[in-house]
């Protein structure tokens, strides 16, 4: 009997010894394998998640845009009925000195002009206008402007019925400073001359956008921009200004027919401007919307005490900066009131001003939560199951303990191994599990996982690094070099492209010779960017060798056929040395389009077509020569990429070098900044909403007199 129990107790801990401790093992590797698995999850999801992101950044995006579409086609409207109903029958009236016989405004005092009362019981009336008009002109004199302005009310309250709140107020003013606001609000105490108001000045002054700049609405105390355009006669003078103000709060509204948004959401519209501390650059907030569960919007005005919008991550928000400043649509991911939080953001009409989304991170990412808690639940089922199974092996026999207990540790083990390598970066590490259980279908995930894990990471990262390593390519600012004002830019049609300009040959013994550069890489993307950055190191190398232009371009190119013989694709180049001691430059084309130089005292354009060269990567015995001319002050010289005049609209049309040339000319005063902004606003604008499908890139020399 002793024997026996000996026997018994010995077959007992024979079967409970490693029945526990393959127990105790393959818990812990279900414990790893779930670590393991929730990192995956959590990476994929943050890529789905953005991706979702993307979509409703999107989605509001064409919001806005339509919003815009039926602001400006009601302007254009409007802009046919003044032209058809005003200034027709108001220069009539001027030339025969009598008024047909029609209906008068009413002219009384509280109609004509501002009004007293009590700020807090009035409102607009939508059943009038209100009228102003400048000292010295007086109501009689003005009394033909006045019936003219208020025949539109049909218009205007078309308008209103059509657009809603969208438009605060819309305003038509003469350029003798007479105007008209509808609707009438007895609040209104404007300055009494159309020509002082802020819609007036920016239809008249603001040459980049018919869209003003934000400002606080006088009346409302609203955050507003005034979409404008000025009242031409044929002959092309201007005779006023019309002009719609748009609430920026009414800009967020559409905010709560995004169903997909997520609750927590906070939505800001906002501008860049300086601090008045610090003078840095900043965010202002104009309006913000916080998006609760209860499907609405909360409209609310912006902090007076702190209307800025700040982050603790520098890094993350000066890059934000640079790209509401450049109009990029992005996501960053940034801290915001001590929470980890997803930024989106994209461009309003105006420069400079731009929509921002601040979603909480862990609040979009609750799935991750829900996943966790599954696979907990499934774990403590699983230990729930061993443990029974651990006292029923242990009553039938050790031999059936020992079996069934590899049974579950096998596929643990290499569900384990498995996820073990792929949270290392293992993305090629498999797991064989044949059964239908549970553990197949595991394996079967971990089995899928790997591929995509290791396609998104490859591309993902190859696309992030060769991104950073290009626009780290591109110089930040130009060089500040005495009688010469510089600007350039590029904006990829992809993540990365073949577009280069770049600021060589500077002597820090002589300040009066710069070499500018120009290239256009053929075709798109990673290929394209590695040989910009080829032919930028070339170029750099070689620009600090003695030699002519030519020499340059002929070394250059000798270096650049090693690399690009065995492609299809070659590089045209455009190399240019402005010399302000003896107002001079030189250039070598290498089959790019030659620059374009504007003259404002003879008010004419000329193309340096001089100097014709097959482009870099074709031939290795190419040779390039230099051309050059003479150069004044006031000359303005226009270096760019075909991107630029091949953009095509939604007709199939280009936008060509004349528009180019027409913004030239237009904004030809203006600092070489402004007038690389302006070209850039109006291809945006005549492409529309087209897709963008070359990069573009321009380059602006301005010649002052300023030699130092």
């Amino acid at each position: 009997m002793k024997f026996r129990w000996k026997l018994l107790i010995l077959l007992l801990a024979i079967s409970i010894i490693p029945i526990v401790g393959l127990r105790i093992f393959g818990i812990h590797n279900v414990r790893i394998m779930a670590k393991a698995l929730i990192a995956q999850v959590e990476l994929n999801q943050e890529s789905e998640v953005k991706s979702h992101l993307l979509t409703l950044m999107e989605g509001y995006s064409n919001i806005l845009g339509k919003i815009r579409e039926e602001v400006e086609m009601a302007l254009a409207f409007q802009m046919f009925e003044v032209k058809r109903g005003i200034l027709q029958n108001i220069f009539a009236a001027e030339k025969d000195a009598a008024l047909p016989q029609e209906k008068k405004p009413d002219l009384r005092p509280d109609f004509v002009g501002s009004a007293k009362g009590d700020a807090d019981t009035l409102s607009s009336d939508y059943s009038k206008q209100c009228f102003a008009v400048p000292a010295g002109i007086g109501v009689e004199n003005a009394e033909v402007y006045l019936t003219r302005l208020a025949g539109m009310i049909d218009g205007h309250q078309k308008i209103s019925g059509y657009l809603g709140q969208l438009v605060l107020w819309q305003y038509i003013g003469l350029a003798n400073g007479i105007y008209s606001v509808y609707p009438c609000n007895p609040k209104f105490t404007a300055v009494s001359d159309a020509r002082q108001q802020i819609w007036y000045r920016s239809a008249l002054e603001d040459n980049l956008t018919s869209w003003s700049q934000p400002y606080v609405d006088p009346v409302s105390s609203r955050s507003v921009m005034a979409v404008s355009l000025p009242v031409e006669q044929a002959d092309e003078s201007i005779q006023g200004v019309l002009s719609f103000v748009v609430p920026m709060d009414s800009l967020l509204e559409p905010v709560s027919f995004i169903s997909e948004i997520p609750p927590q959401t906070t939505a800001l519209l906002g501008t860049l401007a300086s601090k008045p501390t610090t003078d840095q650059v900043g965010i202002k907030i104009l309006s913000r919307a916080d998006y609760s569960v209860t499907m609405t919007t909360q409209i609310q005005a912006p902090d007076n005490d702190n209307p800025w919008l700040i982050s603790s991550d520098s890094v993350q928000f000066k890059a934000l900066l640079k790209d509401i400043a450049t109009r990029q649509n992005r996501i960053r991911e940034m801290p915001y009131h001590g929470h980890m939080s997803y930024w989106l953001y994209g461009p309003l009409p105006h420069l400079g001003t731009a929509y921002i989304f601040i979603i909480p991170r862990d609040e979009i990412l609750q799935q991750n939560h829900r996943v966790l808690e599954f696979i907990k639940n499934r774990l403590a089922q699983v230990e729930n199951y061993t443990a029974g199974f651990l006292i029923f092996l242990v009553l039938v026999a050790t031999a059936l303990a020992l079996r069934f207990s590899r049974t579950v540790t096998r596929p643990l083990e290499a569900l384990s191994q498995a996820v073990q390598k792929l949270g290392q970066g293992d993305f090629d590490a498999r797991v064989s599990i044949k059964s239908k259980d549970e553990f197949g279908d595991m394996g079967q995930v971990v089995n899928r996982v790997g591929p995509q894990l290791k396609e998104d990471y490859r591309m993902r990262r190859s696309l992030e690094v060769a991104m950073e390593v290009q626009q780290n390519l591109l110089p930040d600012t130009p060089p500040a070099l005495p009688g010469l004002d510089i600007y350039g830019m590029t904006l990829f049609c992809d993540e990365t492209g073949g577009d280069y300009f770049d600021y060589l040959c500077m002597d820090e013994e002589d300040k009066n010779k710069l070499c500018l550069v120009v290239g256009d890489v053929v075709g798109h993307g990673i290929p394209a960017a590695l040989l910009m950055a080829t032919a930028r190191g070339f170029l750099r190398l070689r620009a600090t060798m003695p030699g002519t232009l030519g020499d340059i371009i002929t070394d250059v190119n000798r270096e650049f056929v090693k690399d690009a013989e065995n492609s299809t694709q070659f590089m045209t180049l455009l190399l240019f040395r402005i010399d302000r001691g003896e107002n001079r430059m030189d250039w070598v084309r290498a089959g790019h389009d030659p620059a374009i130089v504007y003259d404002p005292d003879s008010d004419s354009f000329s193309s340096l077509d001089e100097g014709k060269g097959m482009p870099l990567g074709i031939s290795k015995e190419t040779g390039y020569t230099a051309s050059s001319c003479d150069i004044k002050p006031g000359q303005i010289i226009f270096l760019g990429t075909d991107g630029i005049w091949e953009t095509r609209n939604a007709q199939g049309e280009l936008f060509g070098k004349e528009r180019l040339q027409q913004v030239i000319h237009t904004n030809s005063r203006e600092s070489a900044r402004t007038i690389v902004l302006s070209i850039l606003d109006a291809v945006q604008e005549f492409r529309g909403a087209e897709e963008q499908e070359d990069d573009l890139t321009l380059l602006i020399t301005r010649l002052t007199d300023d030699k130092g």
